[in-house]
């Protein structure tokens, strides 16, 4: 026996000890101080838990307040130190018995392999690929019968990928049936839109401080754009930010860096001739840049001229042209 049950057996013994007397004034023997009476209270509920917390906690993890049997020996002592001690006793010798010791509360973790496990270092735009690529069916499946702890790891895991099927899928736990669950995933999503309307203003402060800054408006429009497209907003809100990125970059220098964003939004509006006026200035400063020739694909598909779709595909395949998003293009092949 080491030494840590030998302690929670001695907490336990001397919990049941102190809540003698408080047994005996429950059934009439006895009738001693008021002061006595609640000591006897306070010592029962402070031995009984901390024998219960020491009998069930998990190994070098005793500081965690994690133990549900602990908590509930604490509460039964205090409310009821005689028969909720005894109550306590009895429940947890015949789930011993029975071979179904009260397990601890533990948390779950989920993860991932970052870049450092493939074989060459990837670039920022290629570790975003893969994190938009993460198969979110398994969460969903851990949504409709997980346990709580290893939902709330879940959704911790999604509220750090943040792409928009990791924020579908988070909306998917806000309709999860446990309220603690519900909370959690509401509370992540309340967190990831923080964080785009704290760095939106902050790009917003720097715009207004120096309009001449043609890098600064870039960058918050295509901060824009990721929040239009996150999946955090409805279609009305979204279309309010893509029509801001069109009026911010309407009044800068025409160019391919100020046009490819607002080709984007174009196109997203359902306004496809002027997003193809966009994507022309692009590809006419650079005809053989992967965004480019993707997003001309898309506005292309999008507009139904899949005869003028094809000879754009092939010439991206005839000179290696890798787009970002390859089933799409694979698709329109």
């Amino acid at each position: 026996m080491n030494m840590k049950r030998a302690l929670s057996y001695l907490a336990l013994a001397l919990g049941l000890l102190c809540a003698v007397p408080v047994g005996e004034v429950l059934f009439g023997l006895i009738s001693p101080a008021f002061w006595m009476l609640i000591a006897a209270h306070v010592l029962t509920a402070i031995f009984g838990a901390a024998g219960f917390y020491l009998l069930t906690s998990e190994k070098k993890k005793m500081i965690r307040a994690g133990n549900v049997w602990w908590v509930f020996a604490s509460a039964m002592c205090i409310a009821i130190p005689f028969w909720g001690i005894i109550t306590a006793v009895v429940i947890y010798a015949i789930q011993g018995i029975a071979k179904k010791k009260p397990p601890p509360i533990v948390s779950e973790e989920i993860a991932v392999p970052g870049a450092a496990v493939f074989k060459k270092p990837l670039s920022k735009i290629r570790e975003l690929e893969i994190l938009e690529r993460i198969d979110i069916e398994p969460f969903l499946d851990i949504f409709r019968i997980g346990r709580p702890e290893l939902k709330k790891s879940a959704i911790k895991l999604l509220g750090s990928i943040r792409s928009k099927a990791a924020i579908k899928a988070l909306g998917k736990a806000l309709l999860d049936k446990d309220i603690e669950v519900r909370l959690f995933a509401s509370g992540v999503i309340n967190m990831i839109d923080d964080d785009f309307a704290e760095k939106i203003e902050e790009k917003k402060k720097i715009c207004e401080e120096k309009p001449e800054n043609v890098a600064a408006a870039v960058e918050l429009a295509k901060l824009y754009l990721t929040y239009a497209d996150s999946g955090l907003l409805d279609n009305i809100q979204s279309r309010y930010y893509y029509h801001w990125v069109i009026k911010l970059l309407a009044e800068l220098p025409v160019s391919a860096e100020t046009c490819y964003p607002m080709a984007r939004a174009f196109n997203e509006i359902e306004e496809y001739n002027k997003a193809q006026e966009c994507i022309d200035i692009c590809l006419l400063a650079n005809p053989f840049n992967a965004l480019y020739n993707e997003m001309h694909c898309r506005n292309l598909f999008a507009k139904r001229q899949y005869t003028a779709l094809y000879p754009v595909v092939k010439k991206m395949n005839d000179h290696g042209i890798e787009p970002v998003n390859k089933e799409p293009v694979a698709f329109w092949t």
